[in-house]
This record gives C-alpha cells, sequence and structure tokens, in this order.
C-alpha cells in the first residue's frame, strides 16, 4: 500500500546455506540478505535517483549507478563467492573444523527504520561471522527526504554548533553513569 505522502516499497530477499563439497546434506555457512526499496514515489520525486541513493546505501558504494535489482544481485554474489571461497578452504579439513564451518554466517539488510514527515530513515548493514572470537556487526543510517528523494546531509539535519551541545551532553551522561555505583563497570 502507498503511504499517506505517496511513498509504496517493496523488497528484495535471499537465503541460502552453502555447503562444504556442495552436498547439501551437510550443514553450511548461512547467506541472508534483504533491502527494501521504494517502487513508488510522489509526484516530483525522481524514483529512478531515489532507487539509485537505496542502491548506493545497500552496496555502501556513493559511486554504484544501477537498479535496487542489480545492486542486490551483485552483493549476493559477492557473498556467495566468498561464502563458497571459505566452504573450499575447510573441504579437507577434520570434522571438527567442519562443526565450525557451519557457524559462519554473513547477513546484510537495508531497512526502514524511522519514516515521519519528510525524513524517512534507512539503516545498511549486518552481521558477519567468519571465525574468531566473535562476530561484528555494522550499521549506517542515511536519512533521506522524501519531497525529493535526496540523500540529507548532515548540514540540512542540524543546527551549527551540535557537535559541541551533543558531546557536552554525552560527557554528562557518561560521568552521571559513571558516579553509579548500582551500575556494573563500564
Amino acid at each position: 500500500s502507498v503511504d499517506a505522502d505517496g511513498w509504496k516499497f517493496d523488497s528484495l530477499v535471499y537465503s541460502r546455506s552453502v555447503e562444504i563439497n556442495k552436498a547439501v546434506i551437510e550443514d553450511g555457512m548461512q547467506l541472508d540478505s534483504s533491502l527494501v526499496y521504494p517502487v513508488a514515489v510522489p509526484d516530483g520525486v525522481d524514483l529512478a535517483a531515489v532507487q539509485n541513493a537505496f542502491a548506493r546505501i545497500f552496496l555502501v558504494d556513493p559511486s554504484f549507478e544501477g537498479t535496487t535489482q542489480e545492486a542486490f544481485d551483485k552483493m549476493v554474489a559477492e557473498y556467495v563467492g566468498e561464502a563458497e571461497g571459505y566452504a573450499d578452504d575447510y573441504k579437507n579439513e577434520t570434522a571438527d573444523n567442519t562443526l565450525f564451518f557451519r557457524s559462519f554466517h554473513r547477513e546484510h539488510a537495508l531497512r526502514v527504520v524511522f519514516d515521519k514527515g519528510y525524513v524517512l530513515s534507512v539503516s545498511s548493514g549486518g552481521y558477519s561471522f567468519t571465525g574468531g572470537a566473535h562476530g561484528m556487526y555494522v550499521a549506517n543510517i542515511f536519512n533521506i527526504d522524501k519531497r525529493d528523494g535526496v540523500v540529507m546531509t548532515e548540514q540540512v539535519l542540524f543546527r551549527p554548533g551540535y557537535k559541541e551541545h551533543l558531546s557536552a551532553l554525552i560527557q554528562n551522561v557518561l560521568a552521571q553513569r559513571n558516579l553509579s555505583p548500582a551500575e556494573e563497570e563500564h
């Protein structure tokens, strides 16, 4: 359905397990990717330009030129190629190490996280575990002006001097937390 501002979204989803030796019976590295993108925008907003902005955000590549489908296919191909490389690395390992490969995971998604007034905020990021002590989460937030479909800059979103004001607020909160004996060590 189209929202009150004339925006409508759809999504692309990919989920697959990449197995060692391409054997479906073995557990493998899980790959998940999803991309929410606009399929309709109000008159006066360039849908192709907005979709290209979503594609750039999804790929974290400001120079990408293409559709959201092309961006999605590119990300999936990179993830599958990487996972198949990891599977090749593990195919000659012992049974104990193949159990370790089962815990490998890559996830990437672009989601709408805020939609109010003329501001649409999207989060692009995900989770990756390809060995080691723990995985890694990454998230990048971008704000889009729904009136024209343009990614909003810091200068548009904040008043001059906000960094100093925000830094003082954060330092104050952290100082208060550190004074509180009830909280665990930070």
